[in-house]
Order: C-alpha cells, then structure tokens, then sequence
C-alpha cells in the first residue's frame, strides 16, 4: 500500500483496500467464479449458477472494508455464511499484507517484461 500512498498521495486505508479489491479480486476473480465456463468446458446450470451466486456473495463480502450487520431482513444466504466472513476478511488483509511486502519491480522491467506476458510486439506494447 505504500506505493500507492506515494503514486497517488492518499493514506485512506479503506480507498486503498477498494483499490486493490477492484483492480484484481472483484474484476478478474469474480468473473471467473460467476462465469466457469470461461476456462472449463462445462455447462452451467441454474443450480450451479445458484450456488455461485452464493460463493461470489462470500468472496465480495470478504474483500469488502465495510460491516453490514445482518437483520432479520437480511438475505438467507447472507446469514449461511456470516460467521465466516471476519476469518475471510483477515484472509484477504494478510494476503495484501503479503503482496505488499514483497520487493518492487522496477518501472523499466516491468515494461521490458510486458510484451512477454501479453503477447504483443514490443512496438504494440
């Protein structure tokens, strides 16, 4: 999170969570949890897609920097999984804890390495 703090001037830990939440867990991870047909040859029922639903709703509240305390107007599924998501949350911090520990990748090996993971030519890059 330092990095960000410098990129961008803010110590908003909870801006940076979200940040961090929606430029990898939420927009990647998410659509391929809603979406397993995107990488397996699978047919999905509304059963699975059920089911999915719930475990997407799990992953989101996990990452989310934000307490909704249950009522009894609160979605079942919500409730199923309630107890779980403080453990799920500190998951998710230690997991940010451990990415931002490890060592900076230079600007210029970053771009130098680009073409390589995106397959574009250096000159598309």
């Amino acid at each position: 999170s330092s990095g960000i703090n410098a990129e961008y001037g803010s110590s908003n830990q909870a801006y940076i969570h979200t940040w961090k939440n929606n430029s990898l867990s939420l927009r990647f991870w998410m659509n391929i949890l809603k979406n397993p047909h995107f990488l397996l040859d699978i047919r999905q029922t509304p059963t699975m897609d059920s089911s999915l639903n719930i475990i997407c709703g799990v992953f989101m509240d996990s990452c989310s920097t934000s307490d909704k305390g249950l009522t009894k107007d609160s979605p079942i599924n919500k409730l199923l999984y309630a107890k779980e998501i403080p453990k799920y949350k500190r998951k998710v911090h230690d997991h940010y804890e451990q990415v931002s520990s490890l060592p900076r990748c230079a600007a210029s090996e970053f771009l130098t390495s680009l073409p390589t993971t995106t397959g574009l030519s250096p000159a598309v890059a």
